[in-house]
């Protein structure tokens, strides 16, 4: 079973109304880091991938950060790599209402998790929503996904150098090239949707009665057969 996404919005926010709103430059690159910061996430290699980009960037993290997550706390990862004028930290759980603002204002999410994270993204769905390409860890779930349905790019997890890479090429893209990756991003969110999700779970409750037994734990969060 895959996790759901929600629809696109009919009517989505304009990039410059959503960086007007959250005080954003409307001419620097904004890298979004959406949501808690829980150990199985990897902020330090995004510091260290940032280190000399080469171009104008905000790096904005979103989301109530936990203080026990030593290894995760973005504004001390910000003063060890010197990049405290690049770093905006909304420290603070995000009400529904003013999540799209976040995401509409940006270019593309970061998701950056350790090695042995096993699971998939919320935030990934929400990134389907928006229609922002993703920046992702090779990683089964979350990796795979945005490989098998081209919603973005990947690297190699814990590994900064691979992010920059990620990074400096997504940067190259071009506006065409974007534009295909938001198509693909709104593709998955209806076929991925929530709605589908139900529907899988009643061909399942329904062929359970029924006496059949379809498979229900070999399909991945990608949709492919683990």
């Amino acid at each position: 079973m895959f996790l759901g996404a929600h629809l696109p919005d009919e009517h989505p926010l304009e990039k410059g109304e959503a960086r007007e709103h959250l005080g954003l430059s409307p001419g620097e690159i904004v890298l979004l880091n959406f949501g808690c910061n829980h150990i199985y996430k990897n902020f330090e290699t995004i510091f260290e991938a940032m280190c000399d980009i080469p171009f104008n960037y905000k790096l904005v993290f979103a989301g109530r950060m936990e203080l026990d997550s030593k290894a995760n706390l973005p504004w001390k990862l910000a003063e060890k790599y010197n990049l405290l004028k690049s770093v905006i930290i909304d420290d603070r759980y995000i009400h529904y209402e003013e999540v799209g603002y976040f995401f509409y204002a940006s270019d593309a999410i970061i998701l950056s998790y350790r090695k042995d994270f096993k699971a998939g993204s919320g935030v990934l769905t929400d990134a389907a929503k928006y229609g922002i390409p993703i920046i992702a860890s090779n990683l089964e779930d979350v990796g795979g996904t945005v490989e098998a349905y081209k919603l973005g790019l990947t690297f190699k997890a814990e590994d900064p150098l691979s992010l920059r890479e990620a990074i400096l090429s997504f940067h190259a893209l071009s506006e065409e090239d974007k534009g295909v990756i938001k198509k693909n991003l709104a593709n998955y969110a209806q076929t991925h949707s929530w709605q589908e999700v139900a529907k899988r779970h009643i061909e399942i409750y329904e062929g359970l009665i029924k006496g059949n037994h379809p498979e229900i734990s070999n399909t991945d969060y990608s949709g492919k057969s683990a």
